[in-house]
């Protein structure tokens, strides 16, 4: 079938277009949250061991991730690493604490270490235990403690994983500073709103509540309580109505999008009474939709599986979606949100929050 040319040109124009509003996406804030502990922390980690010398550490976080560091500052993503254990269970004189979890070295039974909400060592077979962690009765490196690391090179040189990230001593547990700036384990859902006046950029983190990046700093600290709108009512009544299991919506007005776990998205202009146009196949469970209260003709989805597009934006009331994905880091997108005026996009994603600017005022299409 012969293609006009017309419609050749139509597409031309609008690919150019796209790709000359892609953003260039860089990291808002770092990874870490200020909790007041020793170190700034970060989400669970569930298993830290060293290399065979000593020279590399490795993480194992709560989603099965594994991230190495050489220079005990910056960590990267590995693969196909064994996991190796220098520690073996033992049985102590007493635990120092209910529940607790001890292990000692093979090279000498009579030395412990108990995991529990605090790391203690004995160095009598459990008799008496000295606590490592714990301040006026708290944990400097935050409670639940998972998994123990002595080095190869240095034997007071420890690791600790915990419900916080992971936590190095020098000096066998004298004094402790956290490894968590630069790994990649705070996980964002969602973002609640942007930076206004005195006031940072919101988010909603897995386990840590409602965080906020003070403006101008890079790490993230607890914010007071914030409402989150429960939208299980909405979602069930606009599942009725497109007869699809809606994950998500947003709305302005009466204009309601809807996002579907299988990626479709659905445009209501009579607030959700009747979605009349076929929904947009977005590709990937639509996860987060953000819509402009001034302008609802404008609206942002965030995607979520492994391969993109993560990002799509519409200003023509969703006739039309085009990817923002650019140099975004591949993987899931949970969240976004924008500032329409300024051309601000935010987005959560497994890696971090980003921040790109693009044209949110003209159509794509």
């Amino acid at each position: 079938m012969r293609v006009p040319m017309r419609l050749i040109g139509l597409v031309l124009v609008v690919v150019s277009l796209a790709a000359a509003q892609t953003p260039e996406w860089r990291k808002v804030g770092s990874s870490s949250v200020e909790l007041m502990l020793a170190s700034p922390a970060t989400g669970p980690v569930e298993r830290v061991w060293y290399s065979a010398d000593g020279s590399l550490l490795f993480a194992r976080t709560l989603s099965g991730k594994v991230f190495e560091t050489a220079d005990f500052q910056t960590w990267f993503a590995a693969a196909n690493v064994a996991e190796t254990n220098t520690l073996i269970p033992a049985t102590p004189a007493r635990l120092p604490e209910p529940g607790a979890r001890v292990v000692s070295t093979a090279s000498n039974p009579l030395k412990m270490y108990s995991l529990g909400r605090q790391l203690l060592r004995s160095d009598d077979g459990g008799h008496s235990w000295i606590n490592l962690t714990a301040y006026k009765s708290e944990s400097v490196v935050g409670p639940g403690q998972h998994s123990l690391a002595i080095s190869p090179a240095d034997p007071d040189q420890l690791a600790v994983a915990n419900d916080y990230g992971v936590w190095r001593s020098m000096d066998g547990g004298l004094s402790w500073a956290g490894l968590n700036r630069s790994l990649p384990n705070l996980a964002v859902r969602r973002i609640l709103s942007t930076p206004s006046g005195t006031a940072g950029a919101r988010i909603q983190a897995d386990g840590l509540g409602v965080l906020e990046l003070p403006p101008g700093g890079s790490v993230w600290a607890p914010a007071p309580a914030a409402e989150l709108l429960n939208e299980a009512v909405l979602r069930q009544r606009y599942s009725a109505v497109v007869r699809a299991d809606i994950t998500v919506s947003g709305s302005s007005g009466d204009v309601v999008y809807a996002g579907s776990f299988d990626g479709r998205i659905w445009v209501s202009f009579d607030g959700g009474q009747t979605f009349p146009a076929p929904p947009w196949q977005a590709g990937g469970p639509v996860e987060r939709i953000f819509v402009d209260a001034a302008e609802p003709r404008v609206a942002l989805a965030a995607l979520g599986g492994e391969k993109g597009p993560h990002v799509l934006r519409t200003t023509n009331s969703g006739n039309f979606w085009d990817p923002l994905d650019s140099n975004l880091p591949d993987g899931p997108a949970h969240g976004v949100t924008a500032e329409r005026a300024a051309g601000a996009v935010y987005v959560a994603t497994e890696k971090g929050v980003f921040i790109g600017y693009v044209d949110l005022e003209n159509a794509t299409r």
